[in-house]
């Protein structure tokens, strides 16, 4: 194996490394998130606020490291800079000083999690068009793989129970202290194995862009102090074939320089705004069933904790095989295809959970009843989590294509901001409809129909400008 070679294969590894630390954080700290901050005397709208913190700061500083990368291509710089707030964000977890330090540890987790947006724009520039559904997939799954071997590590963690000097280390606490140290382990891998392909590409053309057009090196702020005939002449010449490269770059749909005028052109387009309102309405969706399938189990189907724990990891395992299942299907089947199988297959799902709601009798699982409702519900959500991953890969693999490489990385930032808001607003309203869940469910159900509307009529659009 070549030594180029083994720096691509290592640089993958390293993100699907962060994707999966990201799964795994998330499922090592939000089932003990509650009894932490509650022996601090949190009530239970702080504790909502401490779990929307983490997507509100996703949100903002996600398109901020966006814009930095498109600027600067800086991806070892910003990531090994968003992984310290990682770091220093689990710390001041562990510390757990009052409830106020958690939340803000809650906040500036979120601030380290923005740079995954960046991860995907540099495989969105290096990876070939007919590679990245696939490759998209796998990354997509380690995030899935983090939330399936999250949970035992959390039975691993519950036994501890001792100080290290003012520090309590128990089942709680732990989590912030375990995780900063993987992080820490990721930040080292990201110094030593990771290269940024995209600036070396760059940097290796000094005279030529990507399009391998020549580079003018001319001073377009001003004109020269000395003025001559041919001097002002040769200028005007310059500047004018600049302007034209420019100009024809733009037309044909590639632009040479990062602008914000770019990005309101490219996302303001009918295809784009489709796309955005897709991953607002799936998270959004799929955070409404997680919050409200807790409560509601524990209310009708008397679940304890240890079923519910069973219920997600059995969830992931679905998902992580329908992930794989995608990157094999990816080779066959166009990602417009596979956006729309998962929402189609989505919408059915919430169809058979809006038929299954009133059949629900409250029975102990055990007895027939309860053993009923067991299938129903495990049936109906196995239908929701096997459908998901086909509408992310495709959605973000049409993303990724159809956005300018020049502003790949604030329009992921943004998309994950779109992302972020869903998971903040679907808590909201699935909290206060839980004991409503006909309510709840038709809603989720109109907004599925609502946006495959808009898929269908955005569709040749769509392969318009994939063809370009």
């Amino acid at each position: 194996m070549s030594c180029d070679r083994f720096l691509r294969i290592s640089t993958f590894l390293v993100f699907c490394s962060y994707n999966f630390l990201c799964g795994v954080e998330y499922a090592v700290v939000i089932p003990t998130l509650w009894n932490y901050i509650s022996s601090y005397g949190a009530s239970e709208a702080f504790y909502g606020l401490s779990l929307s913190i983490f997507s509100m700061s996703r949100l903002l500083f996600g398109p901020l490291f966006g814009y930095w990368y498109d600027k600067t291509h800086g991806l070892k710089l910003i990531v090994c800079f968003a992984t310290l707030f990682e770091i220093g964000g689990n710390i001041l977890y562990f510390m757990g000083f009052s409830k106020y330090s958690i939340l803000a540890a809650r906040f500036i987790n979120g601030m380290g999690a923005s740079a995954g947006g960046i991860l995907v724009s540099e495989l969105a520039w290096t990876i070939p068009k007919e590679k990245q559904t696939r490759i998209f997939s796998l990354f997509f799954a380690c995030f899935q793989l983090g939330l399936l071997l999250g949970p035992g590590l959390n039975f691993f963690l519950e036994n501890f129970d001792f100080y290290i000097g003012p520090f309590l280390i128990n089942a709680l606490s732990v989590p912030g202290l375990v995780m900063a140290s993987f992080w820490t382990c990721l930040l080292l891998a990201f110094i030593i194995f990771v290269r940024s392909y995209v600036k070396r590409k760059i940097n290796s053309d000094n005279s030529n862009n990507l399009l391998g057009v020549k580079k003018l090196n001319v001073n377009t702020e001003g004109t020269p102090l000395i003025r001559t005939k041919a001097l002002t002449d040769s200028y005007k010449q310059n500047l004018t074939s600049t302007q034209t490269t420019a100009a024809s770059l733009a037309e044909s749909g590639i632009h040479p320089y990062f602008s914000w005028r770019t990005v309101g052109n490219t996302l303001f387009r009918d295809e784009f705004i489709l796309l955005l309102a897709l991953t607002f309405v799936t998270m959004f969706n799929q955070t409404c069933i997680e919050t409200f399938i807790v409560p509601w189990a524990q209310n009708n189907l008397y679940w304890d904790e240890s079923y519910l724990s069973v219920f997600y990891i059995i969830a992931s395992i679905q998902g992580l095989i329908s992930y794989l299942f995608v990157s094999i299907l990816s080779q066959c089947l166009g990602d417009r295809w596979l956006m729309v199988i998962g929402l189609g297959g989505n919408a059915l799902a919430y169809i058979v959970l809006l038929s299954v709601f009133p059949t629900i009798i409250p029975s102990k699982i055990g007895t027939h009843e309860g053993n009923v409702n067991l299938i129903k519900v495990y049936g109906t959500s196995s239908m929701i989590i096997i459908f998901l991953p086909f509408f992310f890969v495709g959605a973000s693999s049409i993303f990724s294509k159809l956005v300018p490489p020049e502003i790949q990385g604030v329009s992921q930032g943004i998309r994950r901001s779109f992302l972020c808001l869903g998971t903040i607003m679907g808590p909201l309203w699935a909290g206060g409809n839980v004991k409503r869940p006909m309510v709840m469910g038709i809603v989720l159900e109109i907004l599925f129909i609502v946006v495959l509307i808009m898929t269908f009529l955005s569709w040749k659009k769509l392969k318009m400008n994939f063809r370009k």
